[in-house]
């Protein structure tokens, strides 16, 4: 083997070593492996909340009976990143949250913008894409709504 060669098969094992290294690992409130993957190919609704906000606190059950609809999901965000896995448990129990909650906010990883408002929440199409910035408090009806005119300009 050349020296050019070497060279070559030492950077793409580099390269290999980042791209392992820079998968984001997420995990819900559960501590279960999240892979947000899996939700590729239908509708997918990110929600920022936070124990303290009453309209976040308003919506959880409009978020729980979207997320028993087949075509779409809902993942929570608690917006203050509890970083105590029980705590935000309880947190997920006191407020009824039926669908999954993300035990670390993937924000930067996942290279959207933290929201400044609560409850924001984040509307992908089954491409992957943020098709639309929701904020405030929204129903079944809201996100019926917004999806029906998402798949009108895609």
């Amino acid at each position: 083997m050349t020296i050019l060669h070497f060279r070559v098969v030492l950077l793409l094992l580099f390269c290999l070593s980042l791209i392992g290294c820079n998968r984001p690992d997420f995990y819900d409130s559960q501590g279960k492996p999240l892979d947000i993957a899996e939700y590729q190919g239908q509708w997918l609704l990110i929600n920022y909340w936070a124990i303290w906000c009453t309209p976040c606190i308003k919506e959880i059950p409009e978020l729980n009976k979207i997320d028993a609809q087949a075509n779409v999901s809902v993942l929570g965000i608690n917006f203050d990143n509890v970083g105590n896995l029980t705590e935000l448990q309880q947190q997920v129990a006191q407020l009824n949250i039926k669908f999954p909650v993300f035990k670390q906010d993937p924000t930067a990883q996942l290279s959207w913008t933290r929201p400044e408002v609560l409850p924001t929440t984040l509307l992908i199409n089954p491409k992957g894409k943020v098709v639309k910035k929701l904020v405030g408090p929204q129903t079944l009806e809201s996100i019926t709504q917004a999806i029906a005119v998402a798949q009108k300009s895609s």
